[in-house]
């Protein structure tokens, strides 16, 4: 059974991890960031489950 994952960013850093868990079998990935343009680029060069706009610093956004 594959592990669901949220990450949180689409930068730089956030596109690097994404690419190296959506590489795995085990893993479902979800990613949220506050910026669409990063989620659009993320999802066309990487296999994520699902991109998520969200901002952080509004607590109510990450109320599941």
């Amino acid at each position: 059974m594959a592990r669901r994952i949220l990450l949180l960013g689409a930068g730089k850093v956030g596109r690097m991890i994404a690419t190296f868990l959506a590489g795995c079998s085990e893993y479902r990935l979800r990613v949220a960031d506050r910026d669409p343009i990063a989620l659009e680029r993320l999802s066309e060069r990487t296999a994520v489950e699902e991109t998520v706009v969200v901002d952080v610093t509004h607590g109510g956004q990450l109320r599941a």
